[in-house]
């Protein structure tokens, strides 16, 4: 209840890493070590992104009949694509605690959660894939893929952490003092009533 109290926040942006979509206009697969960017600009880490347009029949890649000279020729299609958050590496030790991604996908109204990588590592291996359809290429969807991708890297700061495990057990325990003490057993209960 106290206004000045600002709450631990013990879950962090590590920073993020933007890949260009401009490979699916290509109709080629692309894997990238992306740097993961922290808000002040400074590598945080890198993360490992491949994007892959898929063929009709959903295999990774376009074969060479299904690929086509401009990316106009995909309007009014189906198109196919493969995202794949494979993992993470050098991520700074005291915020690899709980690591998990998130992106905005085109005009999804809400971030694609990477499921989190539970407990302490700065190596956190991911292996997510989603598939995204597009049915029908619009021009505003090629429009997008000229744009880029942005992923966020969350972590669990562990020094907020150990604070806010601190706080806990310290309100736990001034609880516990000013509980009034439990009722006595039943049968000191009776011997003292009984004298």
């Amino acid at each position: 209840d106290d206004p000045l109290w600002d709450p631990i926040e013990v879950e962090r942006l590590i920073g993020c890493s933007q890949v260009l979509l401009e490979g699916v206009l290509l109709q080629v697969e692309h894997s990238f070590d992306a740097r993961i960017l922290s808000t002040e600009g400074h590598m945080a880490g890198m993360l490992r992104i491949e994007i892959c347009p898929l063929g009709r029949d959903g295999t990774v890649g376009v074969p060479d009949d299904e690929v086509v000279d401009d990316p106009e020729e995909l309007l009014g299609t189906r198109l196919a694509i493969q995202v794949q958050v494979v993992k993470a590496s050098q991520l700074p030790e005291a915020l690899a605690n709980d690591v998990r991604v998130e992106f905005n996908y085109f005009i999804d109204d809400r971030p694609h959660q990477v499921p989190m990588v539970a407990g302490h590592n700065e190596n956190p291996v991911f292996n997510y894939t989603k598939v995204f359809v597009q049915d029908p290429v619009t021009s505003r969807f090629l429009e997008y893929l000229k744009s880029k991708l942005a992923f966020r890297v969350y972590g669990k700061d562990a020094a907020a952490l150990a604070e806010q495990e601190a706080t806990a057990r310290a309100e736990e325990e001034r609880r516990r003092a000013e509980a009034p003490p439990p009722p006595p057993p039943e049968e000191e209960q009776q011997a003292a009533d009984a004298g």
